[in-house]
């Protein structure tokens, strides 16, 4: 039964007036003819036709996709055209949700909405699948609804990227991700849905079976390797973009201390010190070059003037040369026989006071100081050290002896497969043993000594203020600084080298997808 196939005849039914409930006609009371079919929920503009219900006894807290949706809701509730259109969709879905094929046939039949309106990009068919009813999702495709339109199913927010990524499926996709093999059947057999689209994510009807390890529907889809590459690309869309910010955070680094520091000292600095004041002052100069003659004239004729006020100043002065000289020879006289000999009786002072008062008083203070540095300061240090060096041996033990184990375990059991001829064994326990055995000795010891290496930072910085105070604590950070710089680059390129060691490891994944199509 396809959609271009005709409609066997049924009987012309008369449509059921909804009756209207009051207190002396209440539900469920009386004969079996008075019991009362309840009434499908009706919506008015000022409600809100998201598909959040709220209880007055229970509170829901909502997901951050969800919250995305209601504020795509509340933009789109600004638009009068929108909320016309709501209204009748959203009773076309409500219909949909309660599996109530009377009165989505009314809907369908007015033709206020189509069996592919859709409400915030979601379809009436894949809210028919969601709700896993077969009469619905038949009822829709029959009203003539588009089998592979791909429309809205989930959002997901991404609160590291502040985010959100709205995932869209077609009817098959959405029914093989259920494992509702019916719905499957009937969507390719009577129906004929493609099973080779490839959704936005890459994702197609089998591998969305196969990840949720439905195997029935494995079973029954043929084999497809579409959408491998998209589906790497958009699991790694994150690496991509901490690649990409990384190296933009190495180029700015770079940048600064190949390009800026030498722009600004050979560049910024002459420009506006040296060039900018010249330019200007030239600049000036021209602007006024028909003013320069008169300039000069004026400066000649005042010349004469400025001679003679010279001369009578210099003139002045030269008669008070005589008194200046006889001060400066009474001066030297004072300093000579007063200044001088007192600044020699106080430096005697302060030296014998220096010798012996000061001198021992600092050497007493350095000796308290020498004293605890050997008996409380350095014990102290010396702990610290031996409680990180105890904690990384301790830890690293640890992991040795744990790999250690694994080997034994996987050798024993290699042995036991081989004693009982692999009867209780598969190949993929002895895999997944050898695996155990690479996490532990390439993945955990690594990731250990790192860890270790890290905490030597806080051990050496506890170190330096047990032993210097706080000294210890500026010769600390002004090492960190510099080693910063140093690490900064090695560092980003091992990001860098980790984020294309997951791509890669993704990429595996998908290659061993594409020789066998039917892997979970």
């Amino acid at each position: 039964m396809g959609t271009d196939k005709e409609h066997p005849t049924q009987p012309k039914m008369e449509e059921a007036i909804p009756p209207s409930y009051t207190p002396e006609h209440p539900m469920g009371v009386g004969s079996e003819s008075d019991i009362i079919e309840p009434l499908p929920p009706t919506y008015s503009q000022n409600d809100n036709p998201s598909p959040i219900y709220s209880h007055s006894n229970t509170a829901v807290r909502l997901t951050p996709g969800e919250l995305a949706r209601i504020r795509e809701l509340r933009l789109l509730e600004r638009n009068p055209d929108y909320l016309r259109e709501a209204t009748v969709s959203a009773q076309l879905f409500a219909a949909i949700e309660e599996g109530n094929q009377e009165w989505l046939a009314r809907l369908l039949s007015d033709g206020s909405v189509t069996a592919n309106t859709k409400h915030l990009d979601e379809t009436p068919l894949l809210r028919a699948v969601k709700t896993r009813n077969v009469q619905i999702v038949q009822q829709l495709l029959e009203a003539g609804a588009e089998v592979d339109e791909f429309g809205w199913v989930s959002t997901q927010y991404d609160s590291s990227t502040s985010t959100t990524t709205s995932t869209f499926r077609t009817p098959l996709q959405f029914a093989s991700s259920l494992g509702h093999l019916i719905l499957v059947k009937l969507l390719i057999e009577q129906y004929h849905a493609s099973d080779s689209l490839v959704a936005p994510d890459g994702q197609i009807a089998l591998r969305l079976a196969a990840e949720n390890n439905h195997r029935e529907v494995v079973d029954y889809l043929p084999s497809r390797r579409n959408g491998g590459f998209k589906r790497w690309q958009f699991k790694n869309r994150k690496s991509l973009q901490r690649i990409k910010k990384i190296c933009s955070r190495m180029v700015t680094f770079i940048k600064f201390f190949v390009w800026d520091i030498e722009k600004f000292f050979l560049w910024t600095i002459p420009k506006h010190v040296v060039v900018k004041p010249v330019v200007k002052g030239c600049k000036w100069c021209w602007e006024r070059r028909k003013a320069f003659g008169p300039w000069c004239k004026h400066q000649a004729m005042e010349m004469p003037g400025r001679i003679k006020r010279a001369g009578v100043w210099a003139g002045k002065h030269a008669m008070k040369i005589p008194r200046g000289m006889a001060k400066a020879a009474k001066g030297t006289w004072r300093f000579a026989t007063e200044t001088l000999p007192r600044w020699v009786k106080e430096f005697g002072i302060w030296a014998w006071k220096f010798a012996t008062e000061t001198m021992p008083r600092l050497i007493k203070d350095f000796s308290v100081w020498l004293w605890k540095l050997f008996t409380v300061k350095l014990p102290k240090a010396l702990k610290i050290l031996g409680q990180w060096i105890l904690s990384g041996i301790t830890s690293l033990g640890k992991t040795v002896w744990n790999a250690i184990l694994k080997v034994i375990s996987f050798f024993s059991t290699v042995l036991e497969a081989i004693v009982s001829f692999f009867k209780s064994l598969t190949l993929k326990d002895i895999w997944n043993g050898f695996i155990e055995i690479l996490r532990a000795v390439f993945i955990a010891l690594p990731k250990l000594i790192v860890s270790w290496l890290k905490e030597f930072g806080e051990t050496s910085y506890k170190m330096m203020k047990a032993l210097f105070g706080l000294l210890g604590e500026v010769l600390w950070f002004l090492g960190y600084g510099i080693l910063w710089v140093v690490t900064f680059l090695p560092k980003q390129l091992w990001k860098i080298l980790e984020s294309i060691g997951g791509s890669l490891a993704k990429a595996g994944y998908e290659v061993k997808v594409w020789l066998n199509p039917k892997s979970r």
